[in-house]
């Protein structure tokens, strides 16, 4: 069952993301439930910030209301990493889409969260850069479902020369 989000809580989820960007409904829930791994959830609201500002009040308001939160993307990880074992709210980082930069010489990307690996992918190529670690689900895994569990990524050129440090 989700958990009960208080109506303070929501309301003010709103007018930091906007009405139209905090999911309340039972449909919602459902599909915000699991990732495919199947691990299965029920998150009380699904919240979508559209940036960095956005993500952090969302995230002081749930940490203030006591309400447990988890984010996610498109939810193609195997881990149940971004699934809650227990209700709460869900914070969808897939509106956060921007490559903040390419740095080749330290073979370095920095993104946001909601940047597929395919459009990684593509601003790396023109570069002499790949980055695929699961090309079949590299249109919808987001960098940050792809990144949870792993403190660190380097690219490795084209080449297959590995990273200075």
């Amino acid at each position: 069952m989700a958990a009960v989000i208080p109506s303070s809580l929501i309301k003010n989820l709103k007018k930091i993301v906007g009405e139209r960007n905090v999911a309340e409904s039972r449909t919602a829930s459902e599909l915000y439930s699991y990732d495919a791994s199947l691990a299965k959830g029920a998150p009380g609201a699904v919240v979508f910030p559209a940036d960095t500002a956005e993500t952090a009040a969302v995230v002081k308001e749930a940490t203030l209301a006591g309400i447990p939160f988890v984010p996610r993307g498109f939810g193609t990880n195997l881990s149940g990493g971004t699934v809650l074992p227990y209700s709460g709210l869900t914070i969808c980082l897939t509106r956060l889409k921007r490559i903040l930069g390419i740095y080749p010489d330290r073979r370095t990307a920095v993104v946001q969260p909601g940047v597929t690996n395919l459009e990684l992918q593509n601003a790396l190529s023109p570069l002499g850069f790949f980055y695929a670690p699961d090309p079949a689900s590299q249109r919808v895994a987001t960098l940050g479902e792809t990144l949870e569990k792993i403190p660190e990524v380097r690219a490795v050129s084209d080449t297959g020369l590995p990273p200075t440090m």
